[in-house]
């Protein structure tokens, strides 16, 4: 039964109204027909009843509207909450758990029991109220932060209470399916141990929301995580304990996980859009926003995406049905699984603004460098410098406007600095820089450090500025009353610090990218294996392993950035970040389609290099020594090869004691009519040759020739009288 005979019901003619019972049955009797509850509330049944349910082979309109919905709810906690610290990290994968558990819950119920009635719309309602609750808790969901008074227990007590609710409405929907199976035994115990379970999680979910509000949240959060994953632990325990009215194996839950895993790809591309729009729209201080940098980061981002839907199907196969225990595993693994995805989705889709943000601070230095273009002269004054690069940093806050408390400050102070230079430092100082800096600075180095102080404090600025443009709050508030008596001081600070947590930012979505983007494919492995019969053939060891290699090398690139404190490796400002990332994902996407089996083939087969191959061979050598490979007799002319080229050879001469040998030449004839006579190789000793035509890169022909010694056989070896077996 397919999504779109999800419902059974319609109106024949436009207006008619479209009938719905108050309660449907998910059962369907041994005719066919389905049960019924009359008017009193009585379940009319036959007595041959044999318990079948509703089964579903694609997931249902409400099924895929409400995966849209979780798919929507954590990519607006993505864009609220982006990954700044470790604590909104650690908020970032407690929402997301706390969200995929929840879903789990209930696509649980709905694979197994899905019927389309009032009730099961209600209830429908009642799920998609909690989605839009976490939408609600979203904003200030931060349980490992410093609670802010009023604001954090008010959304602890929430969270607690929209999850007790999900769990409530289960106990409901569960409750009616076992009046259905009350009288079938091995789904009865079951039913109401699932019905306990949730009733359990509820009850503790609502008491939880009550601690919120009268003491400290501390650790408390914690039972949320310990509640929901013993809910979803106990309840997939439950489903091995009956027969197909309980089992999972026989539902479509592997196609509801592959939906799901698709519906975070495709959030991922609505992210990229926004962010593209974000670049094309946004300040810029280069001639063009879309340059070819962003052009190749978005190509590479977009790819990556496409691959990683590529490698995912193609590697789980076209079979959605697997046995208990490896069905179980399998579904499991994709809570890890999506974890890493949507974190490397978010972050790789950040990348785009950091790759713009970063080549705008590399041109922003232009505007903090004093000493930049011709505005040192020989007849420079201080007055002349100062108003031009006043007029660098009109030019820049007209392009990006100030985003940091007291920007202006630290600007104003900055140039008013170059007011103390005297006027007769700029002339050998601008002889010094034209002679590209060679030798110590002229004049005293204290007006060579006020030029210095000058640049780095308008680069900071600046950099901050552009930050703040592109959506990169780190702005650091603390470091305003850091007890600096000086306001000026305390400005420059504030720019500091927050120039120092917005590079520590980048560096956290650089390492994420790299670890998670591995972690995922190790994942995507571990569910191709229990999704698929891996066969142990040598290629296929090959094949896993590197997999493996491809998944730790890409975990082992976030070490490139390990120190926040020290210089910035130049890797991490290149172009080559994105595109790293899209090879490594295009290489395992031609590992999953190459055929090794058919690569390995050589031009040419290497039985060919003994005499069973090239035919008519003596039995016995010179001295009566028994050949050591017999052969059959060689027709006239026999090719041999595959469809990468052909090999022709005339019979071979049968061997003669004490003459010249007549080994034969040989011809490679190539597909395309060109042909190449093969290099020869000689080895001998004492007794005799062993001969080799080798065509480029394979062995073509080898024989044992006999001779008189000097005697040059036709394909310009020369030939050896006597034999040994060792050169067979």
């Amino acid at each position: 039964m397919t999504a779109s005979s999800h419902h059974e019901r319609g109106a024949t003619e436009l207006g008619e109204p479209i009938k719905l019972k108050m309660f449907s049955s998910p059962l369907v009797l041994a005719n066919g027909e389905v049960e019924e509850v009359d008017d009193e509330n009585e379940i009319v049944t036959t007595k041959q009843f044999i318990p079948q349910l509703r089964r579903y082979e694609d997931p249902t309109l409400l099924e895929i509207f409400y995966d849209l919905f979780f798919a929507a709810t954590y990519n607006i906690f993505c864009e609220i909450k982006e990954t700044t610290s470790a604590n909104t990290f650690k908020a970032s994968i407690g929402f997301f758990c706390l969200l995929w558990l929840t879903w789990l819950a209930v696509t649980l119920f709905e694979v197994r029991y899905a019927t389309d009635s009032i009730f099961s719309r209600v209830a429908t309602a009642v799920q998609l109220g909690v989605l839009v609750g976490f939408v609600i808790v979203a904003p200030n969901f931060s349980p490992s932060e410093k609670p802010i008074p009023d604001v954090t227990p008010r959304v602890m007590q929430t969270m607690s209470i929209i999850l007790a609710i999900s769990r409530a409405c289960l106990v409901a929907q569960y409750g009616w399916i076992l009046l259905h199976l009350r009288k079938h035994k091995s789904a009865f115990l079951p039913l109401a141990l699932q019905i306990t379970v949730h009733a359990v999680s509820a009850v503790v979910l609502l008491g939880v929301s009550f601690v919120f509000l009268h003491s400290p949240p501390d650790h408390t959060y914690m039972i949320w995580y310990f509640i929901t994953g013993a809910d979803a632990i106990l309840s997939v325990g439950i489903s091995h304990m009956g027969d197909d009215t309980i089992a999972l194996n026989s539902t479509h839950l592997m196609k509801r996980m592959a939906l799901l895993t698709v519906m975070i790809l495709g959030e991922g591309i609505e992210s990229m859009a926004k962010k593209l729009i974000q670049i094309i729209n946004g300040p810029s201080l280069l001639p063009k926003a879309l340059n070819n940098t962003a052009r190749g980061h978005i190509t590479a981002v977009a790819s990556t995406i496409y691959f990683i839907f590529l490698i995912y199907f193609d590697w789980l196969g076209p079979s959605f049905y697997l046995p208990r225990a490896r069905q179980t595993a399998w579904v499991a693994l994709h809570l890890p699984f999506h974890l890493c995805l949507v974190l490397f989705m978010q972050n790789f889709v950040q990348l785009l603004t950091w790759s713009t943000i970063v080549d705008n601070v590399q041109e922003s230095f232009a505007f903090a460098d004093p000493t930049n273009g011709t505005l040192i002269r020989t007849d420079s004054t201080s007055e002349q410098v100062m108003d031009d690069m006043l007029i660098k940093a009109t030019n820049f806050f007209t392009i990006f406007q100030p985003t940091v408390t007291n920007t202006t400050t630290v600007v104003g102070d900055a140039l008013a600095n170059l007011r103390l230079i005297p006027d007769d430092f700029w002339g050998p100082y601008s002889d010094w820089l034209d002679s590209d800096a060679v030798g110590p600075a002229p004049g005293d180095s204290k007006f060579y450090k006020i030029i210095v102080d000058t640049y780095e404090s308008l680069a900071v600025t600046y950099m901050n500025t552009i930050f703040g443009n592109f959506g990169i709050d780190a702005e650091d508030f603390e470091s305003l009353n850091n007890g600096e008596p000086d306001p000026v001081a305390r400005a420059k600070a504030l720019q500091t610090d927050t120039a120092e947590h917005s590079w520590e930012r980048y560096r956290m979505v650089f390492l994420t990218i790299f670890i998670a983007g591995g972690l995922s494919i190790l994942f995507m492995l571990a569910l191709k294996c229990l999704s698929s019969k891996l066969t142990k053939s040598f290629w296929t060891m090959v094949r896993i392993n590197l997999v493996i290699f491809s998944g730790v090398a890409m975990c082992l690139v976030s070490l490139v950035w390990k120190d926040i404190n020290a210089p910035l490796p130049a890797f991490v400002v290149s172009a080559w970040i994105a595109p790293t990332v899209a090879l490594i994902w295009t290489f395992l996407v031609l590992l999953t389609h190459i055929d090794f089996g058919a690569v390995r083939k050589l031009p040419l087969n290497l039985n060919l290099l003994k005499y069973k191959k090239l035919g008519d061979a003596p039995q016995k050598g010179p001295r009566g020594d028994a050949w050591p490979v017999p052969s059959p007799p060689l027709k006239d002319h026999v090719s041999y090869g595959d469809d990468s080229g052909f090999y022709n050879a005339p019979p071979p001469v049968p061997y003669a004691a004490n003459s010249a040998s007549q080994a034969p030449q040989i011809s490679l004839a190539i597909p395309n009519g060109s042909s190449e006579t093969p290099q020869r190789t000689i080895s001998s000793d004492t007794y005799g040759v062993y001969s080799s035509a080798y065509s480029p890169g394979s062995t073509a022909y080898s024989a044992y020739t006999s001779g008189q010694p000097g005697a040059s056989t036709p394909g310009g070896s020369t030939a050896y009288t006597g034999y040994n077996p060792s050169h067979s």
